[in-house]
């Protein structure tokens, strides 16, 4: 995953089906990202880290 990816969270994760974007990737962490919700449901958390495995790509950032 890289900053600016549009994904979706898996359906067996707590917050299934909500729609995010990468806002942050670390060196150390090779298997999980940073990711704000972008959907208006209310949440205990908006943003947190989520491993890779558990996100659907829906689009790529453009590098152009």
């Amino acid at each position: 995953m890289r900053v600016g990816d549009l994904v979706k969270i898996q359906k067996w994760c707590k917050n299934k089906h909500r729609m995010a974007i990468v806002v942050r990737t670390e060196p150390w962490a090779t298997n999980g990202c940073w990711i704000k919700y972008v959907d208006m449901r209310p949440s205990e958390t908006a943003d947190g880290f989520a491993v890779n495995q558990n996100l659907i790509l829906i689009s790529s950032r453009d590098i152009s």
